[in-house]
């Protein structure tokens, strides 16, 4: 197992998926299909390892019952890029909106990462945009004037995303928190600085999805 790998895991109740060198939980589900489901979209994207493990055992550091591995195998089948293209990402965060058009998950996904763009640190946002598709990049790079005040607050945050994407705000919230929870597992490496460069009141947004949060 190394840096990067995701884990499954069941803790506390609940299957939990874990990156490899990460210092906390990407997310969570009350039944194991769905978080398998996930760890492997999250393994895919980023062509490691996805290891599940036993139902007993805790932390991702018991038995694994199930391997699979995404990495680029010389000479093998595998050729995988080295990272989701755009429009995988996009598809991934429309079947998480239950959207059924494609040009509605994009709108939104611009719309929270231009308002994101605006929030965090520039050498964040830097990083961040490295690791999304070039055609998604863009609406991340560091901005001339970040927001500040009140803008930097939920409802801020909100208000401008319902905005740019044409959502009322309680759509807003719940699509907004899909992208920033997707972000969280596709962005691996600089998951846990987005955590911390986020204002507070949004940190549940990109820990849990937005649908947690109205909850």
């Amino acid at each position: 197992m190394t840096h990067g790998d995701v884990h499954t895991y069941r803790e506390s109740g609940l299957w939990a998926n874990r990156v490899e060198g990460g210092r906390r939980v990407v997310n969570t589900a009350v039944c194991r299909g769905d978080a398998v489901a996930v760890g492997r979209e999250m393994a895919a994207a980023h062509r490691v390892d996805h290891f599940v493990h036993s139902e007993h055992r805790s932390r991702g550091d018991g038995e694994v019952v199930e391997h699979r591995t995404f990495r680029w195998v010389p000479g093998g089948d595998r050729g995988y890029p080295d990272a989701m293209s755009e429009d995988e990402t996009v598809e991934l965060m429309r079947r998480r909106m239950f959207l059924s058009e494609r040009d509605d998950a994009e709108r939104i996904v611009r719309a929270v990462l231009r308002t994101l763009a605006e929030l965090i640190p520039p050498g964040t946002a830097g990083r961040l945009a490295a690791q999304l598709p070039a055609e998604l990049a863009d609406d991340v790079r560091p901005v001339a004037t970040p927001a500040s005040g009140a803008d930097r607050e939920l409802a801020g945050f909100v208000g401008r995303v319902a905005e740019r994407a044409g959502l009322s705000e309680p759509e807003a919230i719940h699509q907004a928190g899909v992208v920033l929870e997707v972000l969280g597992e596709v962005t691996v490496h600089v998951a846990d600085q987005l955590q911390e460069a986020v204002p507070e009141q949004l940190r549940p947004l990109l820990a849990a999805g937005g649908s947690r949060l109205a909850g």
